[in-house]
């Protein structure tokens, strides 16, 4: 047995996919108004903004492996944002920008390359961030999606993502273009791999990957161990009972095809999706399955209070359906076709581009 793991972890040459320019994505915060406070400067490490102005407005962007305060500040008539990004206590040239409105929206980018060091050598690792206002003395927020996109060994586009600027850390991922249409498939899940994972399934197989801190290069290693990849397989089986005590198979919706919603009663985005899930659905004629994940308990006590338009179940956190399906955030809205083919896992708005788009 160890002899065929070793065999297949050097089963064949290791590729090295070579990464394009850095470019900002849309991964949009919401726009808010924040004030700091010493007790969550503490808490969280932030420290404090060099030219700190008590009636400024802050916002707290991650940079690298900290967190740093972006205050935005009225200066002869213009609205300046400024950060210490590289961390030296002081503000330097291209620590600054102005807020310049554009259609109804202030919009500045605060870019510089800064410094990271691993026990190998030290990274140059260039990082931006955009800040966004309505209004600039008492709302910001920020777009923080760095990608660099890349081809597979297979010839599939794929792309890096990080929040941060390190690509080599667990909050960033890689993401495929599963379907071959030309855009990465970041809406999908199924399309997505964690860069904690360390691998990702190509043609059928295991691939690890490793990617440089600052995304320049990710190497692939084929390990030739067989891989799952759910989307454009046939669909796990399911059998659960909805609250009416119903029963509900996949083998009942293969005329029709269906939406898993993956959903819990916690979870502001599950119930703030619903209307415009429920106008998805009449729209392409699939009907919804809810799938709560929590005790029939806690969902009963919900329905007595909230109307749901479309069946639903409670499975429980430790659902075995939640590991078939990959299920790791909320909501996850699945499509599976009327073949039992599953085509969709990810977000609403990527949900309603796959019903759009289908065959």
């Amino acid at each position: 047995m160890l002899f065929f793991l070793m065999g297949a972890l050097l089963y064949a040459k290791p590729y090295t996919a070579k990464m394009g320019p850095i470019r900002i994505g849309q991964k949009r915060k919401s726009l808010y108004k924040y004030r700091p406070t010493a007790s969550f400067l503490k808490k969280y490490q932030i420290a404090p903004h060099p030219e700190a102005v008590p009636e400024a407005n802050y916002i707290s962007v991650p940079v690298l492996h900290r967190r740093v305060l972006v205050m935005s500040d009225k200066v002869d008539g213009r609205y300046i944002v400024s950060a210490d990004l590289d961390g030296n206590g002081i503000i330097e040239a291209d620590e600054r920008s102005v807020l310049r409105k554009r259609n109804g929206r202030y919009a500045a980018t605060l870019s510089k390359t800064l410094l990271y060091t691993t026990a190998q050598k030290q990274w140059e690792i260039p990082f931006s961030v955009k800040i966004l206002s309505k209004d600039p003395a008492s709302d910001l927020g920020y777009i923080l999606d760095t990608v660099r996109r890349g081809t597979l060994p297979t010839g599939d586009a794929f792309a890096i993502h990080s929040y941060g600027g390190l690509f080599h850390v667990n909050s960033a991922f890689l993401a495929i273009d599963i379907d071959g249409n030309g855009s990465i498939d970041t809406q999908n899940k199924m399309a997505i791999r964690k860069v904690q994972d360390g691998w990702v399934t190509l043609e059928g197989l295991k691939w690890q990957f490793q990617i440089e801190p600052d995304g320049s290069m990710v190497r692939f290693s084929k390990t030739g161990i067989k891989g799952t990849s759910l989307i454009n397989a046939s669909a796990p089986s399911f059998q659960v009972l909805d609250m009416q005590g119903r029963k509900h198979t996949l083998r009942q919706y293969r005329t029709t095809g269906v939406i898993l919603d993956f959903w819990a009663t916690w979870c502001r985005k599950c119930i703030s999706d619903r209307s415009k899930l429920k106008t998805v659905s009449q729209k392409y004629n699939v009907p919804i399955l809810g799938l709560n994940i929590e005790s029939k308990r806690t969902l009963k006590r919900y329905m007595k209070k909230n109307v749901l338009s479309w069946p639903n179940a409670a499975i429980g956190s430790k659902s075995l359906l939640l590991q078939s399906y990959q299920i790791e955030s909320y909501p996850t809205y699945v499509y599976i076709d009327e073949k039992g083919i599953l085509k969709f896992a990810g977000s609403l708005s990527g949900l309603e581009f796959a019903l759009q788009h289908r065959d």
